[in-house]
């Protein structure tokens, strides 16, 4: 896999072309390239859709070291499976919290408790949809 810089406007026009909890930077730009393909050069590219909702002015969640160090990055996906095949997903906001259903969870725990109902550890449960690896091996 290659890596590629972007400036910090460009990326955010990523995100809010993304679709929540299904859309990585990667598939919003193949998605782009394969509408662009025979397009007439002088057409209008498709209107953005609005934005997403940016949390501001609250305390930030234990997530923000890892967005600090740009080891998450902001609308990141976390699964936690069951056994039973039952899947709990999570988005990281843009202040180190998790999304679930709508809420917003300071803490991974706090996140997959309120997705599974009972205490876990969401450190070990929640796994980073982009890499396939655990949230607690980010933090080593």
């Amino acid at each position: 896999m290659h890596r590629i810089e972007v400036d910090d406007d460009v990326f955010a026009q990523l995100q809010q072309m993304a679709e929540p909890l299904v859309d990585t930077p990667n598939t919003v730009i193949r998605r782009l390239l394969a509408q662009n393909i025979g397009m007439p050069a002088e057409s209008t590219p498709p209107p953005l859709p609005m934005p997403r909702k940016r949390y501001r002015n609250r305390r930030t969640g234990e997530l923000m070291p890892l967005l600090t160090a740009e080891v998450l990055l902001t609308d990141d996906t976390l699964i936690y499976t069951k056994r039973n095949g039952e899947v709990h997903r999570g988005v990281v906001t843009n202040d180190g919290w998790i999304e679930v259903d709508g809420q917003t969870y300071p803490s991974p725990s706090g996140a997959l408790k309120a997705s599974v109902g009972y205490d876990v550890n969401g450190w070990k449960l929640w796994v980073h949809e982009r890499t396939g690896k655990p949230l607690a091996s980010f933090r080593e």
